[in-house]
């Protein structure tokens, strides 16, 4: 069931093309998407945005606004950059995706892993490239568990570097 609509809705004669939109808009969102973090009931009247560039955002009615939350730190490099689309767009024609997992590995991650080994602390020296903050998390609990290095059997609480 959509919303009911935090701002007064003109009549049909006066309404225009744009209002419409932004009506129809918001009902689908209301009926098809879940937004984290809050109830529903507080979603009538949302901010639409259509656009980015460099730190700001444009919403549906055309206001720019600056990024404050660089789209909620997933956009900390600003939007619109164009060398990421073209960096992003050449990676996604020549291999959108392979598996790391053992026995299987990718150059871009090969030569990211080795550029940031020289620039880290020096006791750093072995990366997980993950898609996102959980995957990174559920990583940095598993991994003194033996994620990264095999337990020697035998040898409780002892582990050994099985890498070249």
């Amino acid at each position: 069931m959509p919303p009911e609509h935090a701002v007064a809705v003109p009549s049909s004669r006066t309404i225009g093309g744009a209002a419409l939109r932004r009506i129809a808009l918001v009902d689908a969102d209301y009926a098809h998407l879940l937004h984290p973090q809050h109830h529903p009931g507080d979603h009538t009247d949302p901010q639409i945005w259509v656009s980015g560039d460099g730190a700001t955002i444009t919403n549906l009615e055309g206001r720019t606004f600056i990024d404050g939350l660089s789209g909620m730190w997933n956009v900390n490099l600003g939007h619109g950059r164009r060398e990421l689309v073209e960096a992003a767009t050449k990676q996604l024609s020549t291999l959108a995706f392979a598996t790391a997992y053992a026995g299987s590995s990718t150059i871009p991650a090969i030569e990211l892993a080795e550029k940031l080994s020289q620039v880290v602390y020096p006791n750093i020296e072995a990366f997980y490239f993950t898609s996102g903050g959980g995957d990174a998390t559920d990583t940095s609990h598993l991994a003194p568990d033996g994620a990264l290095f095999l337990a020697c059997p035998g040898q409780a609480g002892q582990v050994e570097d099985h890498r070249p």
